[in-house]
């Protein structure tokens, strides 16, 4: 009975581990795939959406990069420069050459006005004065800044020559100022022959043209007796209202005061040389003083007379 029954255990138990091996070797099989499966279903029906993130924008990241332009010629730069300027000058209207005095008020200081003697003479005064000992609350006109009328070039640079001594040239075409003002000009200029007779003693006149359109006109101002030489170079480029200088005495001139002159003329002229009445004069000096002042070429108008017709109808 006992071998029977020991037989009998050992026979039971090699069947029970057989079958526990069976029943792990199932759940070692089944486990994985329905963890699989559970993922597989997470990823198919997502509780929300993720968003791909924005990238940084470049300009976060990279430095500016200054990008240097091909090199040009000085004539190339002169013309970049006059185109890039056409805009601002096509809208010009006339600022008060002297600062603090407005455009209304240059009537009440006027010390010498405009006296033109004719034709081809150099007597008479070719502009306007302007300088007082005390107005408002300026106890003196020296040093007082002296402002360009107009947006233009710089087509003189005197350094204390006589008779205007310190001295800036500038010229505004017509076609950059108010049409109503520029028909204005154009009406005073005379349609005769030139050079006037002078008895100034000038150089033979040839007149070389040196401007690129003879038939183009333009308003040249001169600004005359500044206190020290003009910081600027001819062909610069000047906007209205800017300072050009100071009132001073330097030149023939007996007291403090901004001579004005204002002259209608061809575009493009250069006087980088002028003056007269003086025995160190050289002979281009002297023409181009009997050029601007007596050959009729640049004609002499009022300056007094033109401001006001502009402040009547602007």
């Amino acid at each position: 009975m006992i071998n029977k029954f020991d037989q009998f255990g050992k026979t039971f138990t090699i069947l029970f581990i057989m079958l526990w091996g069976i029943i792990l070797s199932g759940c070692q099989s089944i486990g994985p795939e329905k963890k699989l499966n559970q993922e597989n279903e997470n990823i198919a029906t997502p509780a929300y959406t993720l968003m791909p993130q924005q990238p940084t924008p470049l300009s976060t990241l990279v430095p500016a990069t200054i990008i240097s332009g091909p090199d040009l010629t000085t004539s190339e730069v002169d013309d970049q420069i006059e185109n890039d300027i056409t805009p601002t000058l096509m809208i010009v209207q006339l600022s008060s050459p002297l600062e603090g005095i407005p455009l209304e008020e240059l009537s009440q200081i006027v010390s010498n006005p405009f006296d033109y003697a004719g034709d081809g003479k150099d007597e008479g005064h070719h502009g306007t004065d302007y300088s007082f000992y005390q107005y408002k609350t300026y106890k003196s006109i020296e040093n007082l800044p002296v402002l360009s009328i107009t947006s233009g070039k710089v087509r003189s640079v005197l350094n204390n020559r006589p008779p205007y001594g310190n001295t800036i040239l500038i010229e505004t075409p017509f076609s950059a100022l108010p049409v109503f003002f520029a028909d204005y000009l154009q009406v005073q200029y005379p349609v005769s022959d030139v050079p006037y007779y002078t008895n100034l003693s000038c150089p033979e006149f040839q007149l070389i043209e040196n401007s690129k359109d003879s038939t183009s006109r333009s308003l040249y101002v001169l600004y005359g007796h500044l206190f020290s030489p003009p910081a600027v170079k001819i062909d610069s480029l000047i906007f209205g209202g800017e300072k050009i200088g100071e009132v001073g005495n330097s030149g023939y001139s007996g007291n403090p005061h901004l001579h004005l002159e204002f002259r209608i003329g061809p575009s493009g002229y250069r006087f980088e040389e002028m003056a007269h009445y003086d025995n160190t004069a050289s002979q281009e000096e002297i023409y181009n003083y009997c050029l601007w002042r007596v050959s009729g070429l640049f004609y002499q108008i009022d300056p007094m007379a033109t401001i006001e017709f502009y402040l009547q109808n602007r």
